[in-house]
């Protein structure tokens, strides 16, 4: 865990983000008490399978 202004935030191994091809932007929620990471093109997928437009993406991008 290290500071950035009042958060806390988790450094991932440059190889983790090579591997799983994550670039820059990334969608973060929590899920059965777990710190999920997503592709933000895997979150916009999942809300278009359930037919419901939400503020993921802006509220991601936002964070």
């Amino acid at each position: 865990m290290i500071s950035i202004g009042n958060s806390r935030g988790i450094r991932l191994p440059k190889m983790m983000l090579k591997e799983l091809e994550i670039e820059s932007e990334v969608g973060l929620s929590m899920e059965s008490e777990k710190i999920v990471i997503r592709h933000i093109d895997q979150i916009w997928i999942n809300d278009l399978t359930i037919g419901e437009r939400t503020s993921v993406l802006a509220e991601t991008l936002a964070a």
